[in-house]
């Protein structure tokens, strides 16, 4: 059975290149940087510069993210078109939940995935005090490109 796909006139964000919708999928384009010596793969979503041209949402008023909490952006340098991310998830840890006997609170918890303090969804790229982009998914191994995110089915 081929594969169902959303029409690009009903995809919001530019820079997808397709979505499956009977396997809840999206292929997005990956990009690459840095965070210390690694080599990660991150895709950008939004942008508060009207004037991005990488298939990003324009959002003004990301703009404002950080306006009273500076640790809320994580500050990047650009080098040859790479980020130099300051920060990055960690994803090897397993998620556990185990619930109480009301379901909630529940018997123990454990996060799926932890993050250096330094890292932030929302970067802002060097001495620039006004543009932000979120830039998601830092990956520290390559998937394949372009990488496709599944969707929460059955969770």
């Amino acid at each position: 059975m081929p594969a169902q796909s959303l029409p690009k006139a009903k995809i919001v964000l530019p820079s997808v290149q397709s979505i499956d919708v009977a396997a809840q999928t999206v292929t997005l384009p990956l990009r690459r940087g840095h965070a210390g010596a690694k080599t990660v793969w991150y895709i950008v979503t939004d942008s508060s510069d009207k004037a991005a041209k990488r298939g990003e949402i324009y959002a003004p008023l990301l703009g404002n993210v950080g306006t009273g909490c500076a640790a809320c952006v994580e500050h990047v340098q650009e080098r040859n078109g790479e980020i130099d991310f300051a920060g990055a998830p960690h994803f090897t840890p397993t998620r556990t939940f185990a619930p109480g006997p009301t379901g909630f609170p529940p018997k123990s918890a454990a996060p799926g995935a932890t993050a250096t303090s330094t890292y932030s969804p929302f970067i802002r790229i060097g001495t620039s005090k006004t543009v932000i982009r979120e830039a998601e998914l830092r990956l520290t191994r390559r998937c394949g490109t372009p990488i496709s995110v599944s969707g929460a089915k059955g969770r």
